[in-house]
């Protein structure tokens, strides 16, 4: 897949579906507007073969998230038992932060190349602290 080096080219219908969906998952919750700071959880199994082509588009996703407003820290870990899976734990300030973040064209066309070489679309885990 060919990245866009301009990020508003990239698909609108895609980014307000993306939108919707994050808005809608803690809607659901009642905490949609809560200024606590929140962790996403992010799992992919990487198969050896993939694995190559695949860390520089992760580390191109780390290095954008770093300059977004309320971005805090983000670690990476890879299974013992399976080395194949990672875990990716990102923390941002607010939900809001990570909504704006997840909208944002140059994340979405990098995931969207992510998602097209796993086979798969990532999935998302959003908590709160409690």
């Amino acid at each position: 897949m060919h990245l866009d080096p301009e990020p508003d080219k990239a698909n609108p219908k895609k980014i307000k579906l993306m939108a919707d969906l994050v808005c809608n998952c803690l809607t659901t919750a009642g905490e949609r507007d809560s200024p606590m700071a929140v962790k996403i959880f992010i799992k992919r199994v990487v198969m050896e073969d993939k694995a190559k082509d695949l860390l520089p588009l992760f580390k191109r996703l780390r290095n954008l998230a770093t300059d977004q407003p309320g971005y805090i820290s983000g670690e990476t870990l890879r299974r013992i038992d399976d080395r194949n899976e990672y875990l990716v734990i990102s923390t941002w300030q607010s939900f809001d932060n990570w909504r704006e973040w997840v909208v944002c064209p140059e994340r979405i066309e990098t995931q969207d190349e992510i998602d097209a070489r796993l086979g798969e679309d990532t999935i998302y885990e959003i908590y709160q602290y409690g």
